[in-house]
């Protein structure tokens, strides 16, 4: 955690990660984003393709 929100984040918070990027138009429709879901240890519970 960066910036003004680091001075609020504490050890053992949950957080959400977030990416973005840039994609080609004609890659648009075969792009398929996933979300990982993790456990207490990071360790990967599920991942969902959108």
């Amino acid at each position: 955690v960066n910036g003004a929100a680091a001075r609020l984040a504490q050890i053992n918070d949950r957080i959400i990660i977030v990416a973005y990027g840039i994609i080609e138009k004609r890659e648009e429709k075969k792009y398929k984003p996933k979300v990982v879901l993790l456990d207490e240890h990071n360790g990967i519970v599920e991942i969902r393709k959108l």
